[in-house]
């Protein structure tokens, strides 16, 4: 098994000697501009500039915003390396302030960073102040760390007011500020804040180039790390964020190998995108909506038997009934970029089933194919958990041992149907949905699409007289196993 890590970061060789030790074969490519494709699917991936194949993708890159300026006046990046010690006539003239929650509300990651930095400033005597709105401490080990940097000397103000002017010529700041007792005046040149929410040049040319789906502002993750962790919008794709390495990198890692190893994606989800090539014009709309880079012209397969070059078997371009397959790139057999098929393909692989393909193919030319085969016979009595594979993904894999239960995964919650649930009703005596917590789910709030599917059908059930106790559905994230076993012990 073969990864691949993108980025420029210094755990790099952390995360490269984590999966050598297990056995995997790992390629490091720091330099983000030098990739400029990764096509195929989990298992499946192919960087055609360096001619190789891999398994899957950890990004390690990170965000990168320009230092925030403050009245005019550019600051300094949490984040940049830094000169601790320095001259005792300077550090009795200029204190050092760490200014949180300025431009936006800051992440974890923000705080464990500039604690740690505080701390080895007070340490080389430097006057230090930690300015922030929120205190934090939910982090593993920041108690210890406000601990430490408030005994090494560190001024902590909660600010309730706060007011920042600068002298552009001689380049200092003054700080005015406010805990709602103490009142302090501040001047320096020395601050440290976040840049707020720009990504940078570098990350957003990654995220592109990787075909992931950011958020409105660039970012793939936003302290949901806890949630799902490592995972984007691709599967086989994962990144290592700011707030996950500060405060779990083991067990980020942990889950990724688990996940890389176990064989989940060997098969289709339960609902894969068809395209019927009669109808298909390759408009491209379904190719651009796809927020999980699972359509494409040039769809690749394993599925054929005239595979040759120097890299050995490996993918065909999966082209029409009757068309002549592509063999032009040594070093990848059967994928030519230059060629267009009549159609587009899906990587099954890499599909949730979302439907977005669906509703917007204007030729009706793309249909959901699912795989579920439930028997009636073998399931009256039993209760079904219907579960979303990212928020349930860890949860339900604790509910194996429950006698008169079974457990139906499915790509997101946003799929799941009232008909589908009345279907369910008929064979299980009582279902229990589980779907992630609000504003966690990665497919266009799915999770709360299933709510009112389920709220929509429990008010039919009491309208006719039957008990909506059958039916119930939980929030839950892969970190909460105990509230879902306490919530089907309910059921």
């Amino acid at each position: 098994m073969k990864l691949l890590i993108i980025g420029d970061n210094k755990i790099n060789d952390h995360v490269c000697e984590y999966f050598t030790h297990r056995g995997m074969d790992v390629a490091v490519l720091s330099d983000v501009y030098s990739l400029r494709s990764l096509v195929g699917e989990i298992g499946r991936f192919f960087v055609k500039e360096s001619c190789q194949s891999v398994d899957f993708v950890i990004l390690t890159e990170q965000p990168t915003a320009k230092p925030a300026a403050i009245a005019g006046l550019p600051t300094f990046s949490l984040y940049d390396n830094k000169e601790f010690s320095i001259s005792a006539k300077s550090a009795v003239l200029e204190p050092v302030v760490f200014l949180l929650d300025y431009c936006s509300e800051s992440p974890m990651s923000a705080t464990i960073s500039a604690l740690g930095d505080a701390l080895k400033f007070a340490q080389n005597k430097r006057k230090v102040f930690y300015l922030s709105k929120f205190v934090r401490t939910a982090g593993r080990g920041v108690e210890a760390l406000y601990k430490e940097a408030r005994e090494a000397g560190v001024t902590f103000v909660k600010y309730e007011e706060l007011q920042v002017s600068a002298d552009l010529e001689d380049e200092v700041f003054s700080f005015a500020v406010s805990d709602g007792e103490l009142d302090l005046d501040i001047k320096t040149k020395t601050v440290y804040t976040e840049g707020g929410l720009d990504v940078g040049e570098r990350f957003s040319y990654i995220v592109k180039k990787l075909n992931l789906t950011p958020n409105i502002h660039g970012h793939l993750t936003e302290d949901t790390f806890h949630l799902t962790p490592a995972l984007t919008s691709r599967r086989g794709v994962y990144h290592l964020t700011r707030d996950l390495v500060a405060e779990r990198l083991g067990e980020g890692l942990d889950y990724i190998y688990t996940l890389a190893v176990s064989g989940i994606w060997d098969t289709p989800s339960h609902g894969t995108a068809v395209i019927d090539g009669k109808k298909c014009v390759l408009c491209y709309n379904c190719y651009r909506a796809c927020p999980h880079a699972a359509l494409s012209p040039n769809a690749l397969s394993r599925h054929s038997s005239e595979l040759t070059g120097d890299c050995g078997d490996f993918w065909a371009l999966t082209e029409p009934k009757g068309s002549e397959t592509a063999m032009t790139e040594n070093c990848m057999p059967g994928y030519n970029p230059n060629i267009t098929s009549n159609q587009m393909h899906c990587l099954s692989a890499a599909c949730y089933g979302c439907g977005i393909c669906v509703g917007i193919c204007p030729a009706g030319a793309t249909s959901l194919e699912y795989d579920v085969a439930l028997q009636a016979e073998e399931t009256l009595g039993k209760t079904l958990v219907l579960s979303c594979e990212n928020s349930g993904g860890a949860s339900v894999a604790s509910l194996d041992n429950i006698k008169g239960l079974e457990v139906l995964t499915v790509p997101c919650g946003g799929l799941i149907e009232t008909g589908q649930l009345t279907d369910y009703l008929s064979t299980y005596d009582k279902i229990m949905v589980v779907v992630c917590p609000d504003d966690a789910c990665r497919h266009f709030d799915g999770n709360k699409r299933a709510c009112a599917q389920v709220e929509r059908l429990t008010k039919r059930m009491e309208t006719i007289g039957l008990s909506a106790d059958r039916l119930r559905i939980v929030q839950v994230s892969q970190a909460m196993p105990k509230i879902l076993e306490e919530e089907i012990t309910k059921l």
